[in-house]
């Protein structure tokens, strides 16, 4: 795995003395599958919306808009909402990924121009793995609480996405041992 991928200069000069244990080039940003299903989503939000204008007894509004006449509104602003997330599902499928490298010490990823740097004791050890598509999706320790009615708050951990790899059971079996290594509760 190493000296396989040509890192852009702002990598090297952060990894500095440190040997990679591995480089990846990732070809996406987001899982796939949530990407595809942002964009169905947004189809079907928009169309169910859509047809109350062609199948609706609804009239387009006017400029003498009366209360019924902001009623109709809704359609457009549903519209609108479907056609916003087809469009953000449409963007995601062409962002790539970036650069990631592991280190003894942390996880670095560069994408156009940002770095971030993860140390390995900030990750769970959860790991999601896609041999099929080549990606692993890595539990993170920070996330945040989100609060739902009716079921109290819950927390949902922060990811890292690395997808597109022909590797990615040795690039996973790293991740978990750097992990497990660094890890609170392991020295």
């Amino acid at each position: 795995m190493k000296g396989r991928l040509e890192l852009p200069s702002e990598v090297r000069e952060i990894i500095k003395s440190e040997t990679p244990d591995f480089a990846v080039f990732s070809n996406r940003k987001h899982p796939l599958k949530k990407t595809i299903q942002l964009i169905g989503f947004g189809v079907v939000w928009s169309a169910m919306a859509s047809s109350i204008f062609i199948f609706g007894d609804m009239p387009l509004p006017g400029f003498g808009w009366t209360a019924y006449d902001w009623f109709s509104l809704m359609p457009v602003a549903f519209a609108s909402i479907g056609l916003g997330m087809l469009a953000l599902g449409i963007y995601r499928i062409f962002q790539p990924g970036g650069y990631f490298v592991g280190t003894p010490k942390r996880l670095i990823r560069y994408q156009r121009g940002k770095l971030n740097t993860y140390a390995w004791d900030q990750f769970t050890g959860n790991m999601e793995i896609n041999h099929k598509q080549g990606s692993v999706l890595l539990e993170m320790r920070t996330g945040k609480m989100v609060y739902r009615q009716n079921r109290g708050s819950v927390f949902v951990p922060d990811k890292v996405f690395i997808s597109g790899m022909a590797n990615v059971s040795e690039v996973a079996n790293i991740c978990r041992n750097r992990i497990e290594e660094m890890s609170p509760g392991s020295n």
